[in-house]
């Protein structure tokens, strides 16, 4: 996983995927969201069969989770 010009990347692995668990329990503990937004078609099956969209919320857009952060 890498941050290239404000946006993230993520590799094509399971490391790349286990990444976001990490980061998504860590922030759970410390009481900080963790979402997700942007995600291509691909990107966006992976997480729904993989189970990731039911560990953190995927939303479309940064408007999206800005809204969803806020609330």
């Amino acid at each position: 996983m890498f941050k290239e010009r404000g946006r993230l990347k993520i590799l094509s692995s399971s490391m790349g995927l286990r990444s976001f668990l990490i980061g998504a329990r860590t922030a759970q503990a410390v009481g900080i969201r963790f979402l997700v937004f942007g995600l291509q078609k691909f990107a966006a099956e992976v997480f729904a069969l993989g189970g990731y969209s039911k560990v953190f919320p995927t939303l479309a857009d940064r408007a999206a989770a800005q809204a969803a952060a806020t609330a």
